[in-house]
């Protein structure tokens, strides 16, 4: 959870008063989900015996405390692995998975993991409290997902040095805390040096800027429909900053193209030229972004991705970049290479310091690109988000939520590992048997009730294609540890490309909107598609997670319908509509009497 403050009350988790440090033991950082996969099928796999040990074993022991210092309120929540509640004490584990090799594992100490042994102690000293002085024996477990051997160290619990801690760590927050507020009286002051100076004065402009800044103060979001010269970017932009820099919010602006984030620059720079401290970074694409000669994202492989964290702290190239207002990608790009880090990671690191940040649509929107390192969470309500050319969203969610899945691929990839003996190959295969046989049920029911048709609606067995997933990742997760211990690399793995598309195949199939259709292509082999038809449930809930969303465009007409197929909560929700700027005298109309718009035409009248 994120530490959350309401007036002299701040609710966090253990988490949150432990400090991040980075760890050169871990050989490979796995991306999301697949790393939090396998810590919990290791904790799963290793709180199965423990209920044979004497006394009552506890799982996923809930604790909750609050404690007052200075004069805040401190409620702290966690979630100890397992409490065997003893007659005479309470021991308690944190499990914890590393990925090493076999002889490092065999030599590993405790002590090399600083942020594993606080949270530990700082569980010991919560129970503590909750069991009225109870002795408590901490024991830190480290699981190796390599081959699954665990190692158990006892931990040394003292009271009153785990209290200093604590109190050391509230203090912190308090001071982070008061001197968040002054900074934002500071900037609040410097805005007011600061003109937002509009190129002409345009009532249509005017009238935008007002709108704005009154669904910002009343936490509503906006639709706008103004035509091309209104000044829309000035006119969101302008009211967006005033509002969010002096009030700890920061704003994303995305966009469907590349070019349109040049106005957004060409708008802010005079604001920066006049000394506004606000930074503004612009993302691009990881793979524009790339630096290595193949677009391979792995640190066994690529140099600028080996110990990234560990040198990119080193360098001190974030604090470098953040010196200066505007933070391009073509900048970040030549700071990165020349301290061979990877320009992407950077970026994105730069912008979790940024008051501003550019980017496409995918970073919101897309569930399998989303930016998670930013957008984590379910409340975005510090985020103030604005959605320029919004009405190419209702097509890029729909599109963003219409996966497939091939049987030729499936089977392609089974053959491929039929002269593999290894056993980890063996399981794999038969989780692509599960997935095929799924294919025979839906063909099976094409020749039955629906003969000679290529296409027919197919009703899908969740819970198998639930089972055969969990099969599978359970076997791909073996497969990445058996390429890590044989030091094997694979661009393009098409088995984590099959991976990541049975997720995002899953994730959407349990949608139960009638938006949604399930249907069969007996073509090819048999292809199962999902079909959105209507983004807005999917696309709604995002944007009202934002503390402000403003939706604009020139071509957002009817808004009424733009609005619904959006997902724009009504409640919430205001709508503009603007003529244009320019007078309607200069207006010159043009008629060509040989063009024809029928749609048989169409062809030859491109």
């Amino acid at each position: 959870m994120a530490i959350k403050i309401e007036n002299k009350h701040i609710s966090l988790s253990v988490r949150d008063l432990v400090p991040a440090t980075q760890n050169s033991q871990i050989l490979s950082s796995f991306p999301l989900p697949q790393r939090g996969a396998l810590g919990r099928q290791a904790q799963t796999w290793l709180q199965k015996g423990r209920n044979k040990k004497q006394g009552m074993f506890h799982a996923e022991y809930t604790l909750n405390r609050t404690y007052n210092f200075l004069d805040y309120t401190f409620q702290i929540s966690g979630r100890i692995d397992g409490v065997f509640k003893l007659p005479d004490r309470a021991e308690i584990e944190e499990i914890k998975t590393v990925i090493l090799k076999k002889g490092a594992f065999s030599k590993v100490d405790s002590e090399l993991y600083p942020s594993f042994l606080q949270q530990l102690l700082l569980y010991a000293y919560l129970l503590q409290d909750e069991l009225n002085g109870l002795e408590i024996v901490p024991y830190l477990v480290l699981v190796n997902l390599v081959d699954y051997k665990d190692r158990t160290f006892p931990i040394k619990y003292n009271r009153a040095a785990v209290e200093t801690i604590l109190q050391q760590r509230f203090g912190a927050i308090i001071n982070e805390l008061e001197e968040g507020q002054s900074e934002l009286k500071r900037r609040e002051a410097e805005l007011g040096l600061v003109q937002f100076k509009l190129a002409e004065n345009r009532p249509q402009q005017n009238t935008m800027i007002e709108k704005v800044k009154g669904v910002l103060e009343a936490r509503r979001h906006l639709m706008v429909s103004a035509p091309t010269g209104t000044g829309k970017t000035a006119a969101v932009l302008f009211p967006a900053i005033q509002y969010a820099y002096a009030r700890d919010k920061r704003i994303m602006f995305v966009t469907s193209k590349t070019s349109q984030q040049e106005i957004v620059k060409e708008t802010v720079k005079p604001l920066l030229e006049q000394g506004l401290d606000m930074k503004v970074t612009f993302l691009k694409a990881s793979q524009k972004m790339c630096a290595n000669d193949v677009f391979f994202c792995h640190e066994a492989h690529c140099p600028f991705a080996r110990k990234y964290k560990e040198r990119r702290d080193d360098s001190g190239i974030v604090s470098r970049l953040l010196e200066g207002a505007l933070i391009t990608p073509e900048k970040v790009y030549e700071e990165a290479v020349a301290e061979e880090l990877c320009p992407f990671e950077l970026n994105v690191d730069v912008s979790l310091h940024s008051d501003l940040i550019v980017g496409d649509y995918n970073y919101i929107f897309d569930p399998a690109v989303q930016l998670r390192k930013l957008f984590f969470a379910k409340d975005y309500s510090d985020w103030v988000l604005i959605i320029d050319e919004a009405h190419n969203l209702y097509e890029r969610g729909r599109n963003y939520l219409s996966p497939q899945i091939a049987r030729q691929k499936v089977r392609l990839l089974s053959k491929s590992l039929k002269s593999k003996k290894e056993k980890v190959f063996k399981v794999l295969k038969k989780a692509l048997a599960e997935i095929d046989r799924l294919f025979d049920t839906l063909q099976l029911e094409g020749e039955t009730h629906f003969a000679n048709q290529q296409y027919f609606e197919a009703e899908i067995n969740i819970v198998a294609w639930d089972e055969a997933f969990t099969f599978y990742e359970s076997a791909y997760i073996s497969y990445l540890i058996y390429k890590i211990r044989k030091g094997i690399l694979i661009m393009d793995d098409p088995l984590e490309t099959l991976y990541f598309l049975l997720r995002r195949f899953l994730q959407v199939a349990r949608f139960k909107e009638a938006a949604f259709v399930t249907y069969y292509d007996a073509a090819d082999g048999g292809v199962l598609n999902i079909q959105c038809n209507d983004p807005s449930v999917y696309l709604g809930q995002k944007i009202d997670s934002f503390h402000s969303v403003v939706a604009m465009s020139a071509t957002l007409d009817p808004i009424n319908y733009y609005s619904d197929v959006l997902g724009f909560p009504a409640e919430r929700t205001q709508r503009l509509e603007l003529d244009s700027p320019f007078p309607k005298e200069n207006r010159k109309i043009i008629i060509v009497p040989h063009i024809s718009t029928r749609f048989k035409d169409r062809k030859n009248n491109y």
